[in-house]
């Protein structure tokens, strides 16, 4: 149902049944890669971890070539062109070893996979009204204006992922990304660009821009597919006014800042309980006033773990909470 905070771990566990499991559990991983790797970044972590178990047999190739040829053209053209590479590995990588097969030659997925592994000038063939997408990423790397890029985000739903790095720290460019929210940036990268929106001046006190990403935070689907920890270390961060380093700097809109508290307190409802009596005992010793690298410093090891006794506390109906040090 997509509630854990990340996939990585069920990646990890399904590449090790994939490839140490015995017959029925590697067939049942191998089965299971579409439900479970749900976009690019999800595969190439599974293939990496797949090159640690052991590397590839004839199922996981059938089973990653799989990945490409279920989707819809439209589908797989996101795919192809919003993590084009992730883990040190490439589309064309993971392509040229599972060699799919069995897709209609001269279509469109056949003219997306050929992108993917041979770049523009071998995509080939007709043009594909569902490849609208490709065609814009490759536009997108010959343009000379913002206007451009904005109608490519309007129009095509252009990923933030394909806009030149020049174009960037331009107001009317994350403008267009925030109203094609869902396509043109997810609702997590979102959240992850606060600080960048701000710094340009787009996210400022009583703007339409502040009105707009509060409300989009506020919504149900984001509380519902975001951890609460998530908010209370973007709430921190964003709150610092800089980034992780230092060298990047904003002033923080209180709106904002309020809004991240509010989202933290309200998606706590969404845990699931076991009904099981629980104990939970909170380190309050000095050292837990160091950042937690998890969340890139956005809070303190202390206030990650009070945020998640108070999560179990909000959804458990037995629970005792002691401190310790």
């Amino acid at each position: 149902r997509n509630r854990a905070p990340r996939r990585t771990p069920a990646i990890f566990a399904l590449a090790m049944a994939a490839k140490l499991g015995d017959d029925a559990t590697r067939a049942a991983a191998l089965a299971a890669v579409n439900d479970v790797c749900v976009i690019g970044t999800d595969l190439f972590q599974f293939v990496a971890a797949l090159e640690a178990f052991g590397g590839w047999g004839r199922g996981t190739r059938r089973a990653v070539a799989k990945w490409y040829l279920d989707k819809a053209p439209s589908a797989l053209a996101l795919q192809l062109v919003k993590y084009q590479r992730r883990e040190g590995w490439a589309h064309r990588d993971v392509l040229r070893l599972c060699k799919p097969s069995g897709h209609v030659r001269g279509g469109a997925t056949d003219a997306a996979l050929r992108w993917a592994t041979c770049g523009a000038d071998d995509a080939g063939g007709d043009v594909h009204a569902d490849l609208a997408l490709i065609y814009a990423a490759e536009r997108a790397k010959l343009a000379v204006n913002v206007k451009e890029i904005v109608g490519l985000i309007n129009g095509a739903g252009l990923p933030r992922e394909c806009v030149p790095t020049a174009f960037l720290n331009d107001t009317s460019v994350w403008a267009a990304l925030l109203d094609n929210r869902g396509r043109g940036m997810s609702n997590e990268a979102l959240i992850r660009n606060l600080g960048k929106m701000t710094s340009i001046g787009l996210i400022k006190p009583l703007s339409a821009a502040e009105s707009a990403v509060c409300t989009q935070i506020m919504s149900e689907r984001v509380l519902q597919r975001t951890h609460p920890v998530k908010f209370l270390t973007a709430a921190g961060g964003y709150a610092s006014g800089h980034g992780v380093k230092g060298d990047f700097i904003w002033a923080p809109s209180q709106h904002v800042v309020r809004t991240l508290n509010d989202a933290f307190v309200a998606s706590l409802k969404y845990g699931t309980a076991t009904g099981k009596r629980i104990m939970i005992a909170v380190d309050v010793s000095g050292s837990m006033d160091w950042p937690t690298t998890a969340t890139r410093g956005g809070i303190t090891a202390r206030q990650a773990a009070a945020a998640l006794a108070l999560w179990l506390a909000s959804v458990e109906p037995n629970v005792h909470v002691v401190a310790f040090s």
